[in-house]
């Protein structure tokens, strides 16, 4: 009995001693899920905290970043924009050179020589400005255009933005001595026509020989003035000299044809 009873209390102390043992364990493996748990929740939290502070606004080196992208784009567009402005300044005073070199032309066939100035043009209406006065002689920078004349051609040269002279300026030439040998030629053949008739008349009609005199202040003492005496050629300027104002040269009976020493 007593035995028994011994055995019955060891027994009871080592099971007590298990459960103790067992709660430990489960109260350890309890606090360490917490602490694993309580972890968890302050990364969360400073996560979410450093994500709210992202959100609500930029870092030093993101605000440096952003400025030297737009400093760049700037550097390219800035110089863009100057070559743009410039080629439609460019082309504009082409265009106006364009109209220029066409009043030009009209006032050459006129006048057979170009005007001393390039306001003349608009003076005697073969040019118009668009708003005021003088206007279509400016380029597209708003300078005026320096115009040259040296006899029968004449050159118009816009300087551009810098107003001095280099590769860059636009330039616009005309010549007229193209008109002039058009003018000559058209005026020799009316020439050429009273010649012939004459000379196909001389042996029938019994008429003088024509000298080999173009013209002189003396009219029976040069073809020319026989010719209009005559009544077969009209008393014109244009059958006494060329488009330069040379007179023609003539050789003569039975010569039918007079000469420029221009063409």
């Amino acid at each position: 009995m007593p035995l028994d009873r011994a055995s019955r209390a060891s027994h009871a102390a080592i099971t007590g001693w298990i459960g103790q043992a067992q709660k430990l364990s489960l109260d350890r493996a309890s606090r360490a899920s917490r602490a694993t748990i309580t972890g968890w929740i302050g990364q969360a939290q400073t996560l979410s905290l450093d994500r709210a502070s992202r959100a609500s606004g930029f870092s030093l080196i993101e605000v440096i970043v952003v400025i030297a992208i737009l400093a760049v784009m700037a550097g390219v567009a800035v110089p863009t924009v100057d070559l743009l402005q410039t080629r439609a300044r460019s082309d504009r005073t082409v265009e106006q050179m364009e109209v220029l070199k066409e009043a030009l032309q009209d006032y050459f066939v006129d006048h057979l020589s170009y005007p001393g100035a390039l306001s003349d043009l608009e003076g005697d209406g073969y040019i118009l400005s668009s708003f005021g006065a003088g206007d279509a002689f400016l380029d597209g920078w708003g300078n005026g255009l320096d115009y040259e004349k040296t006899g029968s051609r004449v050159v118009v040269t816009s300087l551009g933005p810098d107003q001095t002279p280099s590769p860059d300026d636009i330039v616009l030439a005309v010549d007229g001595r193209r008109i002039l040998r058009v003018e000559t030629r058209q005026n020799i053949a009316t020439i050429h026509l009273a010649l012939e008739q004459y000379q196909a008349d001389r042996d029938d009609l019994g008429l003088l020989p024509l000298p080999a005199l173009w013209y002189d202040a003396n009219p029976s003492a040069c073809a020319m003035g026989i010719l209009v005496g005559d009544g077969y050629l009209a008393n014109d300027p244009r059958f006494r000299a060329d488009a330069w104002g040379t007179d023609f040269l003539y050789a003569g009976s039975p010569s039918v044809h007079v000469t420029s020493e221009n063409m």
